[in-house]
């Protein structure tokens, strides 16, 4: 890279921390995602277990028993805001199944909360 006349040699990690200290200094607002922990938990279960399609989807409401105990909400209330959002859909059935419906906008969601996320096919140390 070539910097005022001089040739110099920039480490990408030194060079990406950078831009994201000036992103920062923008505001906190552009970098979180709007979601709450409650929310950020159920969207951190479907993509731990892999609910990507309707053929991999969760039921949230037998398997979430505790949940209600933890962050005083109902699982089925707070799965309908994610779905207004756009993060989860629910498989038509009888019983409330859901599953990732973006899966981009997921992973950069829980990535922000420093959540564990896989990206890709490497998983940042």
């Amino acid at each position: 890279m070539t910097f005022f006349g001089k040739k110099t040699t920039i480490h990408l990690n030194v060079l990406v921390s950078h831009l994201l200290e000036a992103h920062k200094k923008k505001g906190d607002e552009q970098l979180s995602c709007g979601l709450e922990d409650y929310e950020l938990d159920i969207l951190d279960t479907l993509f731990s277990r892999h609910c990507f399609n309707s053929n991999s989807s969760f039921n949230l409401k037998r398997n979430y028993k505790g949940y209600q105990r933890r962050f005083k909400k109902d699982v089925v209330e707070v799965a309908k805001e994610l779905s207004n959002k756009g993060y989860i859909t629910r498989k038509t059935k009888s019983d409330p199944k859901y599953y990732i419906s973006d899966r981009e906008r997921t992973r950069e969601a829980l990535r922000l909360h420093n959540h564990s996320v896989v990206l890709g096919r490497i998983r940042p140390l």
